[in-house]
């Protein structure tokens, strides 16, 4: 909420506009197969976010703590040649008389899926930082989000601080 009061770009601007602009870079993110187009929308991203009055040591952080965690994990296997056969640049010696390696086909899939999903999050992340949740609630309800799906949203919101404040407690 504190980000989301400040005088940046994006604060400036309609929840819906914002809802509506996200909704439509993540599909393009979603069907671009170019990591150099993937790049191009994450530079983008940084951009508007430095633009918005957003650290982007802050940014990065939230983005990226995650997405070598979980995506880069599941998509290792993916680079293996086992999975994605190819042209072994990393050679991992053999596994039952079959040569194992890392191939440079499987290393550019998991580049375009780690890339797609570090955009995706980073999208997520600045309309979240830059929007205040009440305006984000109310734009989802003028584009006919159900009302049900807006009301479990608000819930699940409200009741995070109240778990996080009973965590606190028992912590202290």
């Amino acid at each position: 909420e504190d980000v989301a009061t400040q005088d940046g770009l994006l604060q400036r601007i309609d929840a819906r506009v914002k809802l509506v602009t996200l909704l439509g870079l993540l599909v393009v993110t979603a069907l671009a197969r170019s990591v150099v187009v993937l790049l191009v929308v994450y530079a983008a991203v940084l951009a508007l976010g430095v633009a918005s009055r957003l650290s982007l040591v802050f940014f990065l952080k939230r983005v990226w703590l995650f997405v070598p965690m979980f995506t880069g994990i599941v998509v290792l296997p993916a680079t293996l040649n086992v999975i994605t056969p190819g042209t072994i640049v990393v050679p991992l010696g053999t596994w039952f008389g079959h040569e194992l390696g890392i191939t440079s086909e499987g290393l550019h899939g998991a580049a375009i899926i780690i890339v797609r999903v570090a955009v995706s999050i980073s999208l997520v992340v600045l309309l979240t930082l830059t929007t205040p949740w009440t305006r984000l609630l109310a734009a989802l309800r003028a584009l006919f989000v159900p009302k049900v799906f807006i009301l479990v949203l608000g819930m699940a919101y409200r009741y995070l601080f109240h778990l996080l404040g009973s965590v606190t407690d028992m912590y202290t």
